[in-house]
C-alpha cells in the first residue's frame, strides 16, 4: 500500500510540474542577482530538462563557476534578459555547450569575468562524433575578450542553424574549426553580427556547405572575416557569402608599423566552390581594402559593391571563376579587381 501511495505521489508531482509551464532556474534555487553562485541550481535545472524537454530562463544575472551543458533534444527559451556569467578562475573551459538536437533561444553569455582561453558557447558531439540538427537563435555572446578566448566555437557540427546571433567584443567572435575527424557541414548563419572583436570577427578554418546571409562584420580590430584552410588539414568548400552581407570599418587597430592599405575586410585563402553574392564593402577613404582571394578555385563574384574604400578585390592564384553583375561607380565600370586570371 505504501508503495502504491508513493507511486501515486510521484505521478501527481510529475503532472504538477508539467502543468506549471517550462522549468526555470529559480525553480531549483537560483538567485540571479549577479552576486550569488548559481552553479548548483543551474546544473539541477539542466538535468531536469532532460526529462521535461523545455525550460525557460527569465530575467537574472546567473554567476556560475563550472561548465554548463544543455541536454540533447531540449529547448531553452530566454527572456532576452537572462544572463549567464562564468566566473571560474584557473584552467580554461567552455561556459555553455549545446548538445545534438538542442535549441537555444534568447539568452546572453557574458564573459567579463571569465579567464583567458574561455569559450562562451560550444557544442557537444554525440557518440557518432558530431553534433547534428540544432538551432541557436537570438543569442548574445559578449566580453570573452581575454587572450585565447572565443565567443562561439563550432567544430564537427552537421545541420546547424544560427539566426540573429550577436557576438561582440570577444577575442575571436565566431570560430568554425576542426577538432575531430568530421568536417563541419551544412551550417547556416543568418542575420547575425560579428563586431568589435579584439582580433577577428568570423574565422573559418574548415567546413563544407556553409551559408552566410544577411550578416554584418564591422568594427573588428582585425579582419571582418578570415576564411583560411591553409594552416589546417581541413577543407573549405561550398561556401556562400550573401545575399545582404555587409562589411564595414574593420582593422581598427593595427600592429606597430603595419600599413592600413595592406589589410582586407574579407580574406579567403585555400577555398573552393565559393560564391560572393550581393554583398557590400563600405568604409571611408583610409579604410582597408575590400577582399583578398588567395588560391581560391571555382569562385563567383555576383553584384559585389565597394563604396568609400580605396579598393580593391585582390586575387593571387585565384582561377576558374566568374564575375557578373558588376556595379558601376561614377558612371564607369568599377575597375577594382587586380590579379585576376
Amino acid at each position: 500500500m505504501k508503495c502504491l501511495l508513493a507511486a501515486a505521489l510521484l505521478i501527481f508531482a510529475g503532472s504538477a510540474v508539467a502543468q506549471s509551464g517550462p522549468l526555470s532556474p529559480r525553480d531549483f534555487g537560483a538567485i540571479g542577482d549577479g552576486k550569488a553562485d548559481d552553479t548548483a541550481a543551474l546544473k539541477k535545472w539542466l538535468s531536469a530538462l532532460a526529462q521535461a524537454g523545455m525550460g525557460y530562463c527569465g530575467s537574472g544575472n546567473y554567476r556560475v563557476r563550472d561548465s554548463l551543458v544543455q541536454p540533447p533534444h531540449t529547448t531553452i527559451l530566454g527572456s532576452h534578459r537572462c544572463v549567464i556569467r562564468p566566473i571560474r578562475t584557473g584552467a580554461s573551459h567552455v561556459a555553455f555547450s549545446q548538445s545534438p538536437g538542442s535549441t537555444l533561444d534568447g539568452i546572453m553569455l557574458d564573459g567579463s569575468d571569465a579567464p583567458a582561453g574561455t569559450i562562451g558557447l560550444g557544442f557537444v558531439t554525440s557518440s557518432s562524433g558530431v553534433a547534428d540538427g540544432g538551432h541557436t537563435h537570438n543569442v548574445f555572446v559578449a566580453n570573452f575578450f581575454r587572450p585565447g578566448s572565443t565567443g562561439i566555437y563550432v567544430h564537427d557540427v552537421i545541420l546547424w542553424n544560427f539566426q540573429e546571433v550577436v557576438t561582440d567584443r570577444n577575442h575571436v567572435n565566431f570560430h568554425i574549426g576542426k577538432k575531430g575527424g568530421d568536417q563541419t557541414t551544412t551550417v547556416w548563419i543568418g542575420n547575425s553580427s560579428f563586431r568589435s572583436a579584439i582580433t577577428t570577427g568570423l574565422w573559418i578554418e574548415s567546413g563544407q556547405e556553409i551559408t552566410l546571409a544577411g550578416d554584418n562584420a564591422e568594427n573588428n580590430k582585425g579582419a571582418g572575416m578570415l576564411i583560411d584552410a591553409s594552416a589546417n588539414p581541413g577543407v573549405i568548400s561550398g561556401l556562400t557569402i550573401g545575399p545582404n552581407t555587409h562589411f564595414e570599418a574593420n582593422w581598427l587597430s593595427l600592429p606597430a608599423g603595419a600599413q592600413r592599405h595592406a589589410q582586407y575586410n574579407l580574406i579567403l585563402h585555400a577555398a573552393q566552390d565559393v560564391a560572393l553574392r550581393d554583398i557590400q564593402f563600405q568604409g571611408a577613404a583610409n579604410d582597408p581594402k575590400a577582399a583578398e582571394l588567395i588560391d581560391v578555385r571555382d569562385y563567383v563574384l555576383d553584384n559585389v559593391r565597394v563604396t568609400r574604400m580605396p579598393g580593391e578585390i585582390a586575387m593571387t592564384g585565384a582561377n576558374v571563376g566568374s564575375v557578373v553583375n558588376w556595379p558601376e561607380l561614377n558612371g564607369a565600370l568599377a575597375a577594382i579587381i587586380s590579379g585576376r586570371r
